[in-house]
């Protein structure tokens, strides 16, 4: 049989048949080469590992966190949102009395008006009553210089006679011949002279007046 060139048996060159070549001293350097290897590995691992557990706890506690600050917000937002309600409350109520009042203001002025216009119309009720006043005061002023005139007596009369619908005669307490006649009569002077007085400061004479001295002069 010829020798083949590919046959591991016969090929004394090839890695197979280098390992039954190797001493056991070789093989022992070799195997603490790979269990150190290994070893350095393991302990790469081991590293890797205790790194990764680090992580994955400062995952967890970051985790945490962010769950307890996400509960923080959630409350914070609960408490804005309460808020909020309350000042929209505020915001309406601070609304609501301002149109009430706008609407007392307006009453108010509607009222102020009101009250001007019967004040107007009670000031010429008042200038209409003291027309009338000044008025009748005139008329009694010329009804008294009248009444005077005719208590006076006519150039036909006896000074002792008494007047028509008086009850006081001469002589009697308040009669024409008597202390207290004659005050009366100054008295009634006094007033006539202080009621013309009045009538031509205030220049208004009544008709009642035009009409009684007119009688006097006819």
């Amino acid at each position: 049989m010829a020798n083949n060139p590919s046959d591991p048996r016969t090929n004394r060159s090839s890695p197979h048949m280098r390992d039954f070549t190797r001493t056991p001293q070789t093989l022992l350097d070799e195997t603490d080469t790979n269990i150190r290897h290994l070893s350095r590995l393991i302990d790469d691992v081991d590293k890797s590992k205790t790194t990764l557990m680090r992580e994955r706890n400062d995952l967890i506690a970051k985790h945490r966190i962010s769950q307890n600050m996400l509960k923080i917000v959630e409350q914070e937002r609960d408490a804005l949102a309460f808020k909020n309600e309350q000042l929209a409350g505020y915001v309406n109520r601070v609304k609501q009395g301002r149109n009430e009042a706008i609407q007392r203001e307006q009453e108010a002025l509607t009222q102020k008006r009101d009250l001007e216009e019967k004040v107007n119309d009670m000031g010429l009720v008042v200038g209409l009553l003291e027309q009338e006043m000044d008025r009748l005061s005139m008329q009694n002023l010329a009804l008294a210089t009248a009444l005077r005139e005719k208590e006076g007596g006519s150039p036909g009369k006896k000074a002792g006679t008494p007047k028509k619908g008086k009850g006081l005669g001469e002589g009697e307490a308040g009669g024409p011949g008597s202390p207290g006649g004659a005050k009366i009569k100054e008295g009634k002077g006094a007033a006539g002279a202080g009621e013309m007085a009045k009538a031509g400061e205030t220049g208004e004479v009544g008709g009642g007046a035009d009409d009684a001295g007119s009688a006097e002069h006819a």
